[in-house]
């Protein structure tokens, strides 16, 4: 049974009557189980199953369908039984901008804060829970989603023209879905000074502080990924299940208050501002309200 949020049931059954439910796609696409795909690409060979993320136009930024999406195709390549070894990557010259700026709409009040926190936990509890190997192949550039996907991967390989960073604090927003899990792989001083100055970092960067296991020439990347989880697909698929199982094990009471971070976040008229100033291309001014 899911543990009830700081904000209770009471409030939130409430909210859920009085504020419009922007989540409702989200929710019927993803207990539907359709196999069809907007935003991303899905392949099965040779007991691989590739995830590319495919909103080129958009640098790969994702979206509610693109949260849908990724969570059934998740869902499908844990269910079949031919498929050992999964790989995520982006199409074109991202692997992931970030958030959409057109989800980040978030004065339409608590529900929607809660909804959205809610899937975001949703989807990389997914990642984390899943039995099967799980190698991030990053191509590009990796922002907000992009890089805090990494953290719930178990393998990341990246180009040498990736770029990482996490944008939340430009826009007034925090990531606490990756602080807990950020700070087991990177330590507390080096996930603390990312996320609170949300400066840019090149792959080798990345593979100093210990986000990622290998920098590759670009055009080695899919070539280096496709080749462990060739290695990957041959395993003992229950010790790397349980490998994976005792890593991601982690305190339910930290889960618990970072879940409830985020909508005390996005409900702040500051968030509203970073949105605001983001789409008017200007710098935000925030007033800690």
């Amino acid at each position: 049974m899911q543990a009830v949020p700081w904000w209770g049931e009471s409030h939130r059954e409430l909210a859920e009557v009085q504020e419009e439910d922007l989540f409702q796609d989200f929710e019927e696409d993803t207990m539907a189980g359709a196999t069809e795909y907007e935003t991303i690409l899905v392949t099965k060979q040779d007991r691989v199953g590739t995830i590319t993320l495919n909103r080129p136009d958009k640098l790969n930024a994702c979206n509610l369908v693109m949260w849908s999406d990724i969570s059934r195709a998740l869902t499908d390549l844990e269910n079949d039984e031919s498929v050992r070894v999964i790989v995520l990557t982006g199409n074109g010259r991202a692997f992931s901008a970030g958030e959409d700026v057109d989800i980040l709409e978030f004065d339409k009040g608590i529900v929607t804060a809660i909804k959205f926190s809610e899937m975001i936990f949703g989807v990389f509890s997914q990642f984390e829970k899943i039995p099967k190997i799980i190698i991030a192949a990053v191509n590009g550039y990796a922002f907000g989603f992009g890089i805090s996907v990494t953290l719930f991967c178990d393998i990341v390989l990246a180009s040498e023209k990736a770029k990482f960073g996490w944008k939340e604090i430009d826009h007034g927003l925090m990531p606490p879905e990756t602080l807990l899990t950020g700070a087991e792989i990177l330590g507390k001083r080096d996930i603390a000074y990312l996320t609170l100055t949300g400066e840019t970092f090149d792959a080798h960067e990345a593979k100093a502080i210990g986000l990622i296991n290998k920098v590759l020439p670009h055009d080695q990347l899919m070539t280096e990924a496709y080749r462990i989880a060739d290695i990957l697909k041959k395993g003992a698929p229950l010790s790397q299940a349980a490998i994976k199982r005792t890593l991601n094990r982690r305190s339910k009471e930290n889960n618990d208050y970072a879940l409830s971070m985020i909508p005390t976040i996005l409900a702040t008229s500051d968030a509203a501002e970073g949105r605001r100033a983001f789409l008017e291309k200007r710098p935000p001014v925030y007033e800690g309200k």
